[in-house]
């Protein structure tokens, strides 16, 4: 006899609902084709690919036609709302008789709270009036009657509930004008990202009642901004709860990216220690035998090993934006090794180990890219080797 197969909640869900995947872009590009004849469908692809992702101009247009934002939703979002519905499911404790959905989108997670908390006040909002659109019309269809839509922002709520729950806001909820150039210090970074959300961070938390609960799912990779986000919550003693930290990969259109979920309550705070060995552990990188470490990694090791800076260089544009930084440091527990970083604007960050022998050459290395940069219009800034914020000084995991 066949083993009955388990199906989870997120899964069992989305089955119900009548969710079909797509695979890929151009699963996607072969349904636009389908529904709407090749004309159109490239008129829709191209006015796609022309937004800003996350805007509310995104948001209308992908809400504008049924037919479009299901299409959308099932390249993009499958994976990611079965696990989002998963992790709810696991944490159904945090859930109390009210609920705040910040961001209903097209209505997807607002189906899902709605199913599992069925004697729960709903309230969920989105400042996309085509989103709060057709959520209207995909909760009717359902016969879901426990949910009360506004086409809002969150600052324009004035009750408390006793959870929070917001999926894929922060990014959308932060000045992009003013992140931090992505190759500063990480410490650095941290803070500046933790000041970065905190106007967005009390005003999530002003809508909790005193002992409620903010449940998170979050797209932010493994970038900076998810440590300087639980760095500004605990500053408002909002810590997060013992084991609900989880990480999850999930496929978007064919690519992966990681997502990060969490419930924070008040009075939790923990040490500022604490929350970026976490942001450490989750790079899960082994450095053991590399000359050339990429990305947030080269940051991170950069943080941990750095001993004297030799020389460092900020690359300004005209005006005065940082586009660039390029640093040699000792390593700090005096092994005989040069870190060079090289973190140009618009390309990956990475870090080179040399040894000590080579330290003119590496220097020299440095001399080049910095006349190069100056020969090409830019300005060249000296880095003072006593700045607070240089790594291997202050907090480290």
């Amino acid at each position: 006899m066949a083993k009955k197969r388990n199906i989870d909640p997120g899964l069992q869900y989305l089955q119900q609902i009548g969710f079909n995947r797509i695979t890929g872009k151009y699963g996607l590009a072969d349904r636009f084709k389908k529904i709407f004849g090749d004309t159109e469908a490239k008129r829709i692809w191209d006015k796609w690919e022309s937004m800003s992702s996350g805007s509310v101009e995104f948001y209308n247009f992908k809400n504008s036609d049924p037919e479009i934002s299901k299409a959308f939703s099932e390249a993009y979002d499958g994976d990611i709302i079965r696990k989002a519905c998963n992790y709810i499911s696991s944490h159904k404790d945090f859930f109390g008789g009210s609920i705040l959905e910040v961001g209903c989108e097209s209505g997807y997670m607002t189906g899902f709270l709605a199913k599992s908390f069925p004697e729960a006040k709903i309230v969920s909002i989105d400042r996309s009036s085509a989103a709060i659109e057709v959520t209207s019309k995909k909760l009717q269809s359902m016969g879901i009657s426990n949910v009360e839509l506004r086409n809002c922002s969150l600052e324009e709520v004035s009750e408390k509930f006793d959870t929070v729950f917001c999926m894929r806001t922060i990014q959308e909820n932060i000045n992009d004008e003013e992140m931090p150039f992505t190759g500063e210090p990480l410490i650095y970074q941290f803070f500046c990202y933790a000041g970065l959300t905190e106007k967005y961070t009390s005003q999530l938390l002003s809508r909790l009642n005193e002992d409620g609960s903010l449940c998170v799912f979050e797209r932010v990779a493994h970038d900076p901004l998810m440590c300087g986000w639980m760095i500004e919550l605990n500053q408002k003693e909002f810590g997060m709860l013992p084991d609900s930290y989880m990480e999850f990969s999930c496929e978007e259109a064919g690519e992966h990216n990681t997502f990060q979920s969490f419930i924070c309550k008040h009075g939790n705070k923990k040490e500022i220690n604490e929350i970026i060995q976490l942001w450490y552990e989750a790079l899960e990188i082994n450095y053991e035998g590399k000359t050339i470490i990429s990305g947030w990694n080269a940051l991170a090791y950069l943080n941990d090993n750095a001993g004297e800076m030799l020389r460092g260089v900020r690359i300004l544009n005209k005006d005065g934006e940082q586009v660039g930084r390029f640093a040699a440091f000792l390593d700090r527990d005096g092994d005989p090794t040069i870190l060079y970083l090289n973190a140009p604007g618009g390309s990956e960050m990475q870090l080179f180990s040399f040894d000590i022998s080579i330290k003119d050459d590496v220097l020299k290395r440095l001399q080049d890219v910095v006349d190069h940069n100056v020969k090409n219009g830019l300005v060249a800034e000296e880095i003072d080797p006593e700045e607070d914020f240089i790594e291997g000084k202050g907090i480290t995991h």
